[in-house]
Order: structure tokens, then C-alpha cells, then sequence
């Protein structure tokens, strides 16, 4: 018998009091970065979900591709069973994919980030500890160089990002300028967990140089 007064959002609220911070136990060899993995999300989300008798059933609403970049809107009706009462949420997803993957990263990527963000879970590394990791220990010597050397890597390797997309997505690739945000955006999100090239931190960066050179192989066959 279900309690008075509590309703779909009081359930809501009791996952997200209980949603633990979510180790990035997946590892990209070739880019070198961790990310949390959707079984470990979905393993610890579906737990709390059944405690609290929520079902979330996703649908997709619109799929579009455009050249490499393949889009996807979805909705997702987060349902409780035992009075029918549900909230519908739309999402979207992006994925860059140059062979037939495209519609199950963005698929897989808007899951992915309507429950990261719907049930507010944390995804272990705080982006910004990334800033923290290069700034020199203080020390007379290495003061003058914490000065200048931060927030100068951090704005060259920027402009070498933005550079280095503008010759593979723009020059290479033949994409507008458009496009190419549009691409970056849904890598920096779903790869970090961020909105703006202007919260990655050094090691972020470097990662994502070493993603767009990548594009700069010939492909194999």
C-alpha cells in the first residue's frame, strides 16, 4: 500500500540522497583517460531505483546524421509502479563516428547523461583537480614560475586544441566552423563531463590533442 503524500518526486529525491559517487573504473587506452562505464552507472542506479519502485522506460523520438555526426532526441518517462505517476524528461545525444557507430554513442551517450545528470551522481574526478595536479610545490624557485606557467600552458594548449580541430574538422574534413563546435561540444561532454573547452583542465587537453591526431591517421584497409 502506497504511503500518502509520497509522491514520484519524494521518491526521486530518496535515489538521489542515497546515489554514491561512481568510481571511473573504464580506461581509453589509446587517448589515456578514464571515464565511468554505463555498467557500473546502471548497476548502482538500478538498485536504488527498485528500492524506491521507480522504472525509467527511454524512448527515441528523432535520429539525424550529417556526415560523421550522428544526433538522437529521446524522451525518458521516469515512472512510479504502484500509481502510474510519471514525469516525462527529453534529452538529447551526439556522437562523431566515422563508420556505423554513431547512433549507439549518441544513444549510449544520452542514457549515459540523463542519469548522471537527472540523479545528480558523481563521477569521481573533479575536473578541476586537474588544475591542481601542475601547480609547483611552494618553493622559492618554483614560485616565479607557478606566476606565469599555469595559466600559460592552459591558454597555449587551448589555442593548440582550437587550432588543431580548425586544420582536421575544417581544412581536412570540409566541415563549417558550426560543425566543428558542434563535434567538439559533444566529445568535451561526454568524454569529461564538462560544458566549455574553458573548464578541461591540462591533462583534459592533452587527451583531447591526442584524440584529434587520431583523425590525422590514414585509415586502415
Amino acid at each position: 500500500m502506497v504511503e500518502k503524500n509520497v509522491t514520484i518526486y519524494t521518491k526521486i529525491s530518496n535515489v538521489i540522497s542515497q546515489v554514491e559517487k561512481i568510481p571511473k573504473h573504464g580506461y581509453n587506452d589509446f587517448h589515456k583517460y578514464h571515464y565511468v562505464q554505463e555498467t557500473d552507472l546502471t548497476e548502482h542506479l538500478r538498485k536504488l531505483l527498485v528500492k524506491e519502485g521507480l522504472v525509467i522506460i527511454p524512448s527515441l523520438e528523432a535520429h539525424h546524421r550529417d556526415d560523421n555526426l550522428t544526433t538522437v532526441d529521446m524522451s525518458f518517462a521516469v515512472t512510479e509502479i504502484s500509481t502510474g505517476e510519471n514525469i516525462v524528461v527529453r534529452w538529447a545525444g551526439e556522437a562523431a563516428d566515422k563508420g556505423d557507430k554513431g547512433a549507439y554513442k549518441a544513444y549510449t551517450g544520452a542514457v549515459k547523461t540523463f542519469l548522471m545528470k537527472f540523479f545528480m551522481v558523481p563521477s569521481g574526478d573533479d575536473p578541476e583537480r586537474g588544475n591542481e595536479e601542475v601547480k609547483p610545490k611552494k618553493t622559492a624557485p618554483k614560485k616565479a614560475v607557478e606566476k606565469t606557467t599555469p595559466e600559460d600552458v592552459r591558454a597555449k594548449l587551448l589555442k593548440r586544441v582550437w587550432a588543431k580541430s580548425n586544420d582536421v574538422f575544417c581544412k581536412m574534413s570540409g566541415y563549417s566552423r558550426e560543425e566543428m563546435e558542434k563535434i567538439l561540444h559533444e566529445y568535451i561532454e561526454n568524454e569529461f563531463n564538462v560544458s566549455s573547452s574553458t573548464e578541461l583542465s591540462v591533462q583534459q587537453m592533452e587527451v583531447m590533442l591526442t584524440w584529434l591526431d587520431g583523425w590525422m591517421l590514414p585509415e586502415e584497409g
